[in-house]
């Protein structure tokens, strides 16, 4: 991002899978950076249920924030996330 002329302030990435955080840790940091979008994927179809649960959890602590699920299995289902 910063590559493309993006500033840390403007924007964040946030790496599950190098960080493996808690879910207390994932809340706290939705909490304490508000995004305006947050951006989930899933590699493999288990982890929809947990890419469901981040978003609940998103939803929650960030409610302005614009969630997008581009990479999940199915777009079917990512659709389904995004409106629940």
């Amino acid at each position: 991002m910063e590559k493309s002329g993006y500033s840390r302030k403007e924007c964040d990435f946030y790496d599950l899978d190098l960080l493996v955080p808690t879910f207390a840790e994932i809340e706290k940091y939705f909490k304490d950076y508000q995004p305006d979008v947050i951006g989930l994927s899933g590699v493999v179809s288990t982890s929809y249920s947990n890419v469901k649960m981040i978003a609940a959890m998103a939803r929650k602590v960030a409610p302005r924030a614009a969630p997008a699920a581009p990479r999940l299995p199915s777009s079917r289902r990512s659709l389904r996330l995004l409106s629940e």
